[in-house]
């Protein structure tokens, strides 16, 4: 929304006489920032899904039945 706004307020009072160019580019990038995020956020999102089943890595530990009862001896 910053970057929207500045880029309204230099095309309402500078655009004419093309001075503080400057804003310009600064006005795009705070306007794009919050869309590529989101983008980047949606797609890993997208990418990252499993529909709901659970997946088991193999670095993680899985507790044999062995294991339910603990020994004190060990």
């Amino acid at each position: 929304m910053t970057g929207g706004l500045i880029l309204g307020w230099w095309a309402y009072e500078f655009h004419p006489s093309n001075r503080q160019l400057w804003m310009v580019p600064f006005g795009l990038v705070l306007f794009a920032t919050p869309l590529i995020v989101w983008l980047s956020l949606l797609i890993s999102d997208i990418c990252n899904s499993n529909n709901g089943v659970a997946q088991i890595r193999p670095n993680q530990l899985v507790p044999s039945s062995d294991d339910s009862i603990p020994d004190p001896e060990r």
